[in-house]
């Protein structure tokens, strides 16, 4: 496709951001133990396996 390495670093960019608010709302769950952030932990957890496996997508299906 066009543009593929583009898109895989939005996504990469992406992946980066929801990882940042996972890793923050596990944090501030294992602290103060409410279930919203659990949720949100959950939620932000598997947007970035998503996001980890569109950038990958992206790359292989680029141009060497």
């Amino acid at each position: 496709g066009n543009g593929e390495h583009v898109k895989g670093a939005v996504h990469g960019a992406l992946f980066t951001l929801v990882s940042m608010c996972a890793i923050y709302n596990i944090c501030a769950w294992a602290a103060r133990r409410e279930s919203h952030l659990a949720a949100n932990g959950a939620i932000y957890s598997l947007m970035a396996a998503y996001e980890a496996f569109q950038v990958v997508h992206h790359f292989l299906r680029s141009p060497s």
